[in-house]
């Protein structure tokens, strides 16, 4: 598992960076073009941008600092114009999201950054294997549910997305 989301991750910087050197060119100093960006509070959202952010700096681009902006609104502030870009979307989490703010009459898509979004539980194997789970219904068993309780409260804690993201 370990290795998966090591290979995700630099798939991800990878693809930043050729995406960077590959899709802008040198423009001259004195036609200089400001870039907005924004991300969501999340560090690999900020990783990406940034790493954007360096490349397009390097072309000639002067780059605001980035906005940091949650999930719709930053579809929103791109199809409006009050951005140029974000490394965020998730598919298919943020589809809706990008559907709502105008679709590609007002955005663009280009390229994919994260590949196949994920949106659940998940547990290690060995305990996994150990308790035969397989569902989340499971945790509301007394005896699952303590293996999972960290505040002695009887029941399961689960971390996952705030209400209305993906993850």
């Amino acid at each position: 598992m370990k290795q998966r989301y090591l290979k995700i991750f630099l798939g991800t910087v990878l693809t930043s960076i050729l995406i960077i050197f590959t899709s802008c060119q040198q423009i001259p100093s004195s036609k200089t073009i400001t870039i907005r960006s924004a991300n969501s509070t999340w560090i690999q959202e900020l990783f990406q941008t940034y790493i954007v952010n360096i490349g397009l700096e390097k072309l000639g681009y002067k780059i605001e600092k980035p906005k940091q902006i949650e999930y719709p609104p930053i579809y929103i502030s791109l199809a409006n114009g009050d951005l140029d870009y974000s490394t965020i979307y998730y598919e298919p989490q943020h589809k809706e999201y990008f559907e709502n703010s105008g679709g590609e009459e007002k955005l663009e898509k280009v390229g994919m950054l994260t590949l196949d979004g994920i949106q659940r539980y998940e547990i290690d194997k060995k305990t996994a294997d150990k308790y035969n789970i397989t569902n989340i219904e499971q945790f509301k068993d007394p005896k699952i549910a303590k293996i999972f309780d960290s505040d002695r409260d009887g029941k399961a804690n689960l971390v996952g997305c705030p209400p209305g993201w993906s993850c």
